[in-house]
């Protein structure tokens, strides 16, 4: 069931993905619904550390090797429903032009695609406008069209789909020391309109991101809760408390995602870097001359 429509003149406070469709003077602000996984009540704290994988010399490398508790870590990715368009209210993207909101001017300015946002939006007229405005995460989403040379790992997991008469497929990607450095999918583009769905958010990459968060080991299996070990005192055996929550995983760490589309190929390609500014995004930016934006 959909949302019920908030009352006009009342403002929406709530998780935004920022997306631009090439327009310099508006953003896209696509809500993340609650249930995407990537929604769920978090801090600017969550984010965990690992260390960097190493890329092969083109750029990515698949295997499916087990590798317990990482995206995929049985073997193969588990295979998601290739992300629908929005049918739903949650989400449609909302046309935010980039200026005319007072103080919050600077903050958009300095947003880029991909960032996670929590705003307030005033929609009283047909121009929203946003009363605050606080990032959230700051990955990258970068699109690129007809690109040549598309890496071998996506060519493997578009033969192993179109073998076996799917419509998307799905591998973890392996640096050279084996470990894990990002995500793959491949879906079918038959109608040449698989891009500009992305791009838009009219087919959104929330539940891609989503599943790879929950996949991913977080700070939550890191922590531990303070010493409850009972002491004997003159009152009889009492137990120390400890009220403190496991921090929340559900923002996941920043990330780069890449929207392909080959220029010789049916399909588009879906590559999840799992660390930002990590070498793996470093080699597909070089590669398919993609500069990383300027950021604050």
């Amino acid at each position: 069931m959909s949302p019920r429509p908030k009352p006009c003149g009342v403002p929406e406070a709530g998780l935004y993905r920022v997306l631009d469709e090439r327009h310099e003077d508006a953003w896209l602000f696509v809500p993340v619904g609650e249930g995407t996984g990537t929604a769920t009540a978090g801090d600017e704290n969550d984010e965990t550390s690992a260390d960097d994988a190493d890329a092969t010399a083109d750029g990515v490398e698949a295997d499916e090797t087990p590798t317990p508790g990482v995206p995929g870590g049985d073997g193969d990715v588990d295979r998601a429903d290739e992300p629908s368009p929005g049918t739903e209210r949650s989400y449609d993207p909302v046309r935010v032009p980039r200026t005319g909101h007072g103080e919050v001017d600077g903050s958009l300015a300095a947003l880029s695609p991909g960032y996670l946002v929590r705003a307030t939006l005033s929609r009283t007229s047909a121009r929203p406008r946003v009363l605050d405005l606080t990032v959230r995460k700051r990955t990258l989403f970068e699109f690129a069209d007809g690109v040549v040379g598309v890496f071998e790992a996506a060519e493997s997991a578009w033969a192993s789909a179109t073998a076996t008469g799917e419509a998307m497929a799905a591998r973890v990607t392996r640096g050279t020391d084996g470990q894990p450095n990002g995500v793959l999918y491949v879906f079918a583009d038959a109608d040449g309109d698989r891009l500009a769905e992305f791009r838009t958010g009219r087919r959104p990459l929330e539940p891609l991101l989503a599943r790879v968060n929950d996949a991913e080991p977080s700070t939550r299996s890191e922590w531990q809760p303070a010493d409850r070990s009972p002491t004997v005192g003159p009152g009889g055996v009492t137990v120390p408390s400890d009220d403190r929550e496991p921090p929340a995983h559900g923002l996941g760490r920043d990330r780069e995602v890449f929207v392909l589309r080959p220029a010789d190929g049916p399909y588009v390609v879906v590559l999840i870097a799992l660390r930002k500014g990590g070498t793996l995004a470093d080699t597909v930016r070089e590669t398919y001359h993609c500069p990383r934006p300027e950021e604050p």
